[in-house]
């Protein structure tokens, strides 16, 4: 199963579920919401339910939306 969160306009996102040529939408607003809903979250992100869109008509945005922390690494 692929996961990823797209972009449905201006200001909405959602977590989906990626097939091929296709995407069902998930009840979260992005992948790292879907995770943190809790134990059984991969039963709930294979469920048959939610709208399914083109991939063709929607476009990928990162999976964690608002992230609690962001690590960065350089190299001197």
């Amino acid at each position: 199963m692929k996961l990823s969160t797209v972009r449905l306009g201006r200001n909405r996102t959602a977590a989906a579920r990626v097939h091929k040529r296709h995407c069902v939408l998930l009840p979260y607003p992005d992948v790292g919401a879907l995770i943190a809903s809790g134990d059984g979250w991969w039963d709930r992100a294979d469920a048959d339910v939610g709208e399914r869109h083109r991939l063709d008509d929607v476009s990928y945005a990162p999976l964690i939306v608002r992230p609690g922390k962001m690590v960065a690494v350089g190299l001197n």
